[in-house]
């Protein structure tokens, strides 16, 4: 569908659009505001270049898919680990993507616990520095793609894994 016919292009403009509002509007830092515009420039490229790919090739994994879904949850990450520095307070987007580049196969029991170890090893120690990590809802390759392996409540899952493995006294997801 709209892959093959470049839809997308007006999609991922209208998004840049919205976030480089929110950048301009919010970011008066300068170091941090270019940043900020980098990064967000940079995931919708590398979007862009994958559809673009997946527009050739006109077929699309359950990979694929996570790929593409997970994009504006890393763009509203790192959005909001930039909008706290700006408030003077120390945070750092982590992108949780690659966290498990062979996928989690989460038809196996337990999976919650390898999630839980791997994400404790990439949070644990900023927050020990006093850094705030601002984590994406989206942890990567998941076997079966993540809709179909964990479910639409997956970024409800990612915040109860880190709460727990970084022992959180307690967790609040908002919506």
């Amino acid at each position: 569908g709209s892959v093959k016919q470049g839809e997308y292009l007006s999609f991922l403009e209208k998004i840049e659009d919205t976030h480089m509002d929110i950048v301009y509007s919010m970011l008066k830092d300068r170091k941090n505001r270019e940043e900020a515009k980098q990064f967000i420039q940079g995931e919708l490229d590398r979007t862009r270049s994958f559809c673009e790919s997946l527009g050739v090739i006109q077929e699309i994994s359950p990979r694929s898919h996570d790929m593409i879904i997970g994009c504006g949850e890393r763009l509203s990450a790192g959005l909001v680990a930039a909008v706290l520095r700006e408030e003077g307070l120390r945070s750092v987007n982590v992108d949780l993507s690659n966290a498990f580049p062979k996928g989690l196969d989460t038809s196996r029991r337990g999976y919650q616990h390898t999630a839980k170890r791997t994400f404790g090893a990439m949070l644990q120690p900023l927050v020990k520095q006093g850094i705030i990590p601002v984590v994406s809802g989206f942890f990567g390759s998941v076997n079966r793609g993540i809709i179909k392996g964990v479910g639409r409540g997956y970024t409800d899952l990612t915040a109860a894994l880190c709460a727990g493995a970084l022992h959180a006294d307690a967790l609040q997801v908002w919506k």
